[in-house]
This record gives structure tokens, C-alpha cells and sequence, in this order.
């Protein structure tokens, strides 16, 4: 398939490679990213000039603005929008009625101030290594999942890693909404909460990546432990940093608007605009924070596999509520079955 400059042009495509070099490029990452099969000229051709945007942000990102983070031509340049809209799925509409009285006013004390250079928490190898959720808008179980793992691993001093498509099959089991189109994260621990303390490993349930008949077949992995639903955190950096730099809490869920820069993420503390952020459409977790070149950042874990940012994980600027980051944290409320204080 070739497109010459004046074609791409004509379609608004503002290149800053020749056409030669983004058909060879095209070419080599389908290979790298096992997406070499057929497709209909149609559909090739959409996916085609998706890329060529795709690959053009990132170059002229790196190039103008590319001081504080890189991006890179990745698995979602092969993707068109309506695709990488199914690597997002986070719900927030239906949970903010349920986000009254969640709030924690618990003041706790604050252990460095926001912009430290020396204070740092990272909590990644308290945790399983990063997952995928593939082509399922599932995000809201991974963001569940991984503080349970965290809180798991806290008491057990093991690492287990939690079934995330025990949440996706049965936690909007009674409707008719289809958990690959995107759920909440705090929905998971009520679940939890309300059937049993049940939550499998995800060894006795292994993830599909799309939405099957609920089992409760299966033994729970936090046997002696419950959830007892899950807490809001206040809106504001400092009460984020506070929870984040407390052990007992620790890893949080977090949401973010996740638009194209953000799925080009290589390295760096990621910025982007207030447009292309303000819309909040996927669950990560937040499992740290530090300072670098007097930068301040949150650590997140995402679910989009190891190969997307540093090695799954990503660096983004802490403090002034970029993408919402600070705006929807909130954490399970994970206790010995004999203990109901905080």
C-alpha cells in the first residue's frame, strides 16, 4: 500500500516524515505487534492513517516539548480511536451518588510537604507484576485489585495476585451491563463486601478479557480478612500524598482522562493539556510519588501491559490535579474479620 505526500496531505495529515518512511514503519511495527493479518483496503487504510497521525504527535511532541517526557510510536498507533477507546472503561456517573458519606475526614498528619526532593514512596514490589487488560474497557478491576493485592501482601507478607475477571463477570451480574464496557472500582469492594469477603486469585480464576457468567465456585483468597467497602479521599494533593505516604493505606485507586498523548507514553513526568485531560475515563493506580529535577510526581500503575510506559508504569506531574489524578482516589477498607476500628 502506498500513499504519496500529496494524498496524505489532502487528508489533513501534516507529516513530518516522508511517506516512505511511515509505510516502512507501519510495515515493521505490525510485525512487532503480531497485527500483520488481513484487513480490507477500507479498513487498512483507516488504520494506516491513523498511525500517520499517531507517529507525527510523537515526533513533533519529542521535539518541541519533549524536556520533561518522551513519547513513542507504540502498539496504540496500530489502533484507531474506536479501538484504543476500549483500553479505557471507567463509569464515574452512576458512582458519584454514591460517593456521599465516603469521604475520609479523618485528618491524618502530613509527612513531607508536596514539592520534597529527598521524601519518596514507591510500592511496586509489593505488588504482582503489571497486567493487561487487553482489548476489554476492564480498567475498573484492575484499579480495584491491586490495592487488595497491596493490602494482601501487607498483612500475609506474600505476594498474591487477585482475580480481576472475578470482578468483571459478577459484579454487575444482575443487570444487563456488560463490564468490558466499563464499570467503577469502588462497586468491586461492596461486591466483595456483600458476598462473603470473596475475592479468588487469579490463579482459581484466570483473566479473558471480556465478560462471562459470574462463579463463586471458588475459594477466596482473603480467608480471615474483610472488605468492608471503600473510602473517598478528599479532593486535594495533600490529602492524596497523606494517604499514598501512609503504609496502611498505600496503594490507591485513581482516575484519570486519558486521551491520545497519554497512551503514547515512553518515560518522563507526563503533562498534558487541561482539553485533552478533562475528560475522566479510566482507572489506574497511584503507587507512589517523588521529586525528580524538582519536579514533583505520582507514580501509577496502568494495565495496559508491560511494554506501555516504564515497564507499565508512568510518572505524572503531582499537585496541580493534572488529569484529575487528585480528584477521585479512594481505597478498600480491607480489616482481620475480628477488627472493625480504623
Amino acid at each position: 500500500m502506498k500513499y504519496p505526500t500529496l494524498f496524505l496531505l489532502l487528508l489533513g495529515i501534516v507529516t513530518s516524515y516522508s511517506p516512505e518512511e511511515l509505510q516502512q514503519m507501519y510495515r515493521e511495527k505490525k510485525i512487532e505487534y503480531n497485527m500483520n493479518f488481513p484487513r480490507s483496503r477500507t479498513d487498512e487504510k483507516d488504520h494506516f492513517l491513523e498511525f500517520c497521525n499517531f507517529a507525527n504527535m510523537v515526533e513533533k511532541h519529542n521535539r518541541e516539548d519533549g524536556s520533561e517526557w518522551q513519547g513513542e510510536i507504540n502498539e496504540f498507533a496500530m489502533m484507531t480511536e474506536a479501538e484504543r477507546n476500549r483500553y479505557r472503561g471507567l463509569n464515574i456517573s452512576s458512582p458519584l451518588e454514591k460517593m456521599k458519606g465516603r469521604i475520609s475526614v479523618k485528618k491524618r498528619k502530613v509527612v513531607a510537604d508536596l514539592r520534597a526532593e529527598s521524601d519518596s514512596v514507591d510500592y511496586t514490589d509489593k505488588l504482582p507484576p503489571v497486567k493487561n487488560q487487553g482489548y476489554c474497557g476492564s480498567c475498573w478491576t484492575f484499579g480495584a485489585v491491586a490495592p487488595l493485592e497491596y493490602q494482601l501482601g501487607r498483612k500475609t507478607k506474600t505476594i498474591t495476585a487477585l482475580s480481576e475477571q472475578q470482578y468483571l463477570d459478577c459484579v454487575y451480574e444482575s443487570g444487563t451491563w456488560d463490564g468490558c464496557r466499563g464499570g467503577w472500582p469502588g462497586d468491586c469492594y461492596d461486591w466483595t463486601k456483600q458476598n462473603r469477603h470473596m475475592i479468588a486469585t487469579l490463579e482459581d480464576y484466570p483473566y479473558m478479557g471480556r465478560d462471562s457468567e459470574c462463579r463463586k465456585d471458588v475459594k477466596s483468597a482473603i480467608k480471615g480478612y474483610k472488605v468492608k467497602g471503600y473510602r473517598m479521599i478528599p479532593r486535594s494533593a495533600t490529602d492524596v500524598f497523606s494517604a499514598v505516604s501512609d503504609p496502611k493505606i498505600g496503594v490507591l485507586v485513581g482516575a484519570v482522562g486519558v486521551l491520545d498523548t497519554f497512551f503514547s507514553y515512553k518515560s518522563g513526568i507526563y503533562s498534558g493539556s487541561r482539553s485533552e485531560c478533562k475528560e475522566v475515563n479510566h482507572a489506574v493506580n497511584i503507587v507512589g510519588y517523588g521529586t525528580l529535577n524538582g519536579l514533583p510526581y505520582w507514580k501509577l500503575r496502568n494495565s495496559w501491559g508491560p511494554k506501555w510506559g516504564e515497564e507499565g508504569y508512568m510518572r505524572i506531574t503531582r499537585g496541580t490535579d493534572m488529569c484529575s489524578i487528585e480528584r477521585y482516589a479512594h481505597y478498600p477498607l480491607f480489616r482481620k474479620k475480628e477488627q472493625e476500628t480504623e
